[in-house]
């Protein structure tokens, strides 16, 4: 990108390919001498400037300045910004992953433990067991928990269903 010119005559150093941050130091110092020359009241003031810049070349000298500096960013890498709140994200998610919660064995309701025998159930310690289970074991628990069949329930309802018995409140989302 070429330096916009300027009615202030305000000079610009060329641009050297081998010293990418003294021509963008160079460009801010052309953004600065332009905003100086808008305030000069009269030629006597300063010999070097014939005229004033106005807003808009102050504007497009911001512009090429601007370009310089994205030149000199990779453009495969993210902004500080968005790797912050990706990072915000992946934190967060991880909190709320089904597998971020380990559950504690619910006894049934009469005291026994579904792990043990004569149930052997496999322990429900994440959500992501309860999304694991076969539906024999599924509904062995459900049985288990007392919990009342319902005819045609699909399996989702019925961990669904088993989530909310022992206490689970994140997750399987059907009707129940």
């Amino acid at each position: 990108m070429e330096p916009p010119p300027n009615d202030a005559a305000v000079p610009l150093p060329p641009l050297d390919p081998h010293q990418p941050l003294r021509n963008i130091s160079n460009a801010r110092n052309y953004v600065q001498r332009l905003r100086a020359s808008k305030f000069i009241l009269s030629p006597q003031v300063s010999t070097e400037l014939s005229s004033n810049a106005n807003d808009e070349e102050i504007e497009r000298a911001k512009i090429y300045k601007a370009s310089l500096v994205q030149q000199q960013i990779p453009q495969d890498v993210a902004p500080a910004w968005a790797v912050a709140l990706q990072e915000s994200f992946r934190e967060l998610r991880n909190v709320c992953t089904v597998t971020a919660y380990k559950y504690e064995i619910i006894p049934l309701p009469n005291g026994d433990n579904p792990t043990h025998a004569p149930h052997n159930l496999p322990p429900l310690r994440s959500l992501q067991a309860i999304e694991d289970l076969v539906p024999q074991d599924l509904d062995a628990y459900l049985m288990a928990y007392e919990i009342p069949a319902q005819d045609n329930t699909t399996l989702e309802a019925r961990r669904a269903r088993l989530a909310m018995a022992i206490g689970s409140s994140t997750g399987l989302d059907a009707d129940v």
